[in-house]
């Protein structure tokens, strides 16, 4: 029996020539020699795609970390939606709740005084002020010095003023107030209408005030003469309906003016008008041309007439 050899068998000339094309292949020139290099993973596409890829690698780098930063200097999702929806305040709810409880007293305790307008004014101020300075200290909510002022002066001014609307009638954001009976109030917030939580306390109160608007500027307003169309002294142009020309109160609406008024110039500036345009109408009215200005509610058309 043949000893165990540690050879291998020598190959033939065939099999010898097959195996070094192999180890060729692997980058190894014989059997046994460690690999010269190491085989590397072939790139899909060939030497020009890795070429792409290498130049687009720092723009791409770039890119991620400009996501990345913004994705962290996002707020959160109930950052936004609080942001965006709005969360109420308690503490402006409670404050609410205690202003409208005073106003009703006040009314209540004036009686027919508050209709009279044969009163005189310094007196009614008085007697409101004790009345409301009176309901807010057997108040039961706790209110540090501040909110009861506040609320006092709210009070105060919203039942000599304008009652509810009057903080709204001071809102240079609110650009029209709708008010559609005592439980409706709208008021129109850039080119937007919202409902708002403003009422009044029944339609006595909400008939008064109207009275007292369109009486500021000469005029009269019962169910014999029902609908109030007047200017106020601030601009303001006011629309009141009493029934039986309207369902379910009266109704009042005040569309409000800029305190400023905007000029040709800011016409100009906004891209409402050209500056040739701009020129045509002044032209038209030095010529005492006629002019006729129309559009829809809220396009602007009393803008242009001041403007003009």
């Amino acid at each position: 029996m043949p000893e165990p050899t540690d050879t291998a068998a020598p190959l033939d000339g065939e099999s010898k020539d097959e195996a070094t094309s192999f180890l060729e292949s692997l980058g190894l020139s014989k059997v046994g020699e460690v690999p010269r290099r190491a085989v590397a993973a072939p790139v899909p596409g060939g030497p020009a795609v890795a070429a792409d890829r290498a130049a687009k690698a720092p723009v791409l780098s770039e890119v991620a970390s400009a996501r990345a930063a913004r994705q962290a200097a996002r707020p959160g999702l109930y950052r936004r939606l609080r942001d965006e929806v709005g969360v109420a305040d308690p503490r402006a709810e409670v404050l609410e709740t205690v202003r409208e409880r005073v106003h009703r007293r006040v009314i209540t305790e004036l009686g027919p005084v508050f209709y009279n307008s044969v009163v005189d004014p310094k007196e009614l101020r008085s007697r409101v002020e004790g009345i409301v300075q009176t309901a807010l200290r057997g108040e039961k909510t706790p209110m540090s010095v501040q909110e009861t002022a506040q609320v006092g002066q709210v009070v105060t001014d919203e039942v000599l003023g304008h009652g509810p609307i009057e903080r709204l009638v001071r809102d240079p954001t609110v650009t029209e107030i709708m008010v559609n009976g005592p439980d409706h109030i709208y008021v129109e917030r850039n080119g937007k209408l919202e409902l708002t939580r403003i009422s009044f306390v029944g339609e006595a109160p909400l008939r008064h005030v109207i009275a007292r608007i369109v009486g500021e500027v000469g005029r009269h307003i019962d169910e014999s003469s029902p609908m109030v169309d007047a200017r106020l002294s601030d601009g303001s142009r006011v629309n009141a309906v009493f029934p039986p020309l309207c369902i379910g109160g009266p109704f009042l609406t005040i569309r409000k003016f800029a305190a400023d008024p905007l000029m040709i110039e800011d016409l100009i500036d906004f891209g409402t008008l050209t500056p040739q345009v701009s020129e045509l109408l002044r032209a038209c009215v030095e010529g005492k041309a006629n002019i006729v200005i129309s559009g829809g509610a809220g396009t602007g058309k009393t803008t242009m007439l001041n403007a003009l």
